[in-house]
Parts: structure tokens; C-alpha cells; sequence
């Protein structure tokens, strides 16, 4: 075998057997041996290069059964939390049921429901973005799905909003609390709205607001409601609704396509 040969068996060796595999050794010091090789070396090296290639069938195969198992874990959170898909919530609008047939948590005459956005590599171009929204554990009307438009976090917070809110309305639902753990979120709507709205949403500098057309999607269906109460809730704490409405959110994100 040729010197130059050496580093490139080495390497491939490294890469298939990072648990000093006692196969890789027999074989590093057959393919590396100084003496003239002898048939039962060569008999010796061709089972081993057989074994390797049913080491990487096997290695190919456990990676394909783990991208399966984590389909299957993504499937069975969005059938825990009895989400629905955004599409599903537009078909419930459609109907324009004044009266909802399910049941929800309340604190006084507000309905509660919990949002959430997810992003993962937020601000890459990699990003991928989803919603969450929980009514309750295996609620119908929960939903998880990806953002529509551009993959960052706060804009999947804010979609989140909007779904709850025509959620509730397509439910007749009048009065909604939302719990949130987006402090951004929640200081446009309480306070910097009223600004935007009255610039035109435009920013001092001349600028249209950031996610001026999911703000003004929000300031719309919002008017839909007799009243829409906002909370912030700290997020990864144990809150057993911002937990959900993660996973949710998480889920979803995991469907989007660019």
C-alpha cells in the first residue's frame, strides 16, 4: 500500500469508530503493516472491510430511526395538547358562531388563553418560526402551527395574538385575557399603539414600525372583542400554560418552510 494512502485510512478509521471499536485497530494495523501481506491477511482484511460496511448500514439506519423517533415525539405533543393548525382556525372562523360549544378557564367574565412564540436560529437565514396558543390540556381549539412571512421571534408572538383573538371571536367569545411572556408584545399594545397609530405607523426617524403588518392585523381583530386584557407571565417558570403554549410554539416552528 502507498505512504500517501495512510492519512486518508486513518481519518476515514476516526470518523466511522469514535469508541476505539476493537475492529478498527485489527484493521488500522492490517492496512498499515510493514510485512508483505499474506492471503490470510487479505482474507482477514476483506472481512473486515465487509464488517465495516455492515457497521455503516446499521450506523445509517439508527440515524434514520432517530430523525423518526423525533417526528413521532413533534406528532404526539401536538396530539397531547389537542392543538389544531392554523388552518383549521381559519376554518372556524368561517363558520361565524356566535356561541361556543366548548368549555374554557376564566378568571371573572374573561376568558383565559395562553400564547407563545418560538424561533429557532432567530436572525439567521436559517430561522424557523411558530405559534402556540392554549385554551387548556387537550383543548380542540389549542393551536400550533409556523409563522406566516418572516421567521423571527417576535413575529411569531404576535401571530400567536392574533390567532387566540380570532380564535375567540369565531368561539363568541367577548371578553379575553391573554397571558403572555412577551413584554414586547405587550408594551405595543398598551403602549406604543397609540403613538403608531396616530404617525401613520411610522417610527420618529421617518421608519415604518417593525412587524407594522402584523401590529395592524392585531390593532384590527382586536376591535372585534369588547375587550382584550393583557398579562405578562415569566416564562420557563412552570406556568403550566406558557409551558404548553411553548411546546406549541415549538412544534409549529419545526413545520415551517421558507
Amino acid at each position: 500500500m502507498k505512504v500517501f494512502l495512510l492519512p486518508i485510512i486513518v481519518h476515514n478509521l476516526y470518523k466511522v469508530f469514535r469508541n476505539n471499536n476493537p475492529i478498527a485497530f485489527i484493521y488500522l494495523n492490517i492496512m498499515t503493516s510493514r510485512k508483505r501481506p499474506s492471503n490470510s491477511t487479505s482474507l482477514q482484511r476483506s472481512n473486515i472491510t465487509k464488517l465495516i460496511d455492515r457497521l455503516q448500514m446499521v450506523e445509517n439506519t439508527i440515524q434514520f430511526a432517530v430523525a423518526e423517533i423525533g417526528d413521532i415525539k413533534k406528532e404526539l405533543l401536538l396530539l397531547q395538547d389537542g392543538s389544531t393548525t392554523c388552518d383549521g382556525v381559519s376554518e372556524t372562523a368561517l363558520t361565524g358562531a356566535k356561541r361556543s360549544c366548548y368549555n374554557f378557564s376564566r378568571e371573572n367574565e374573561f376568558v383565559v388563553v395562553y400564547t407563545d412564540g418560538a424561533c429557532e436560529n432567530n436572525g439567521r437565514a436559517n430561522a424557523k418560526a411558530g405559534i402556540g396558543v392554549w385554551f387548556g390540556h387537550n383543548h380542540p381549539l389549542n393551536i400550533s402551527c409556523p409563522v406566516k412571512g418572516r421567521p423571527t421571534n417576535n413575529t411569531a408572538e404576535i401571530q400567536a395574538c392574533i390567532h387566540a383573538i380570532k380564535t375567540a371571536h369565531a368561539n363568541g367569545i367577548r371578553k379575553l385575557k391573554i397571558k403572555t411572556d412577551s413584554e414586547f408584545v405587550i408594551n405595543s399594545m398598551t403602549k406604543w399603539i397609540l403613538k403608531w397609530r396616530t404617525n401613520n405607523w411610522k417610527v420618529a426617524g421617518g421608519g415604518d414600525v417593525k412587524n407594522k403588518e402584523d401590529f395592524v392585523i392585531l390593532d384590527k381583530e382586536i376591535k372585534l372583542l369588547d375587550q382584550v386584557v393583557w398579562e405578562h407571565v415569566d416564562g420557563h417558570v412552570g406556568i403550566e400554560g406558557n409551558e404548553a403554549a411553548d411546546r406549541l410554539a415549538k412544534a409549529g416552528a419545526n413545520l415551517y418552510k421558507p
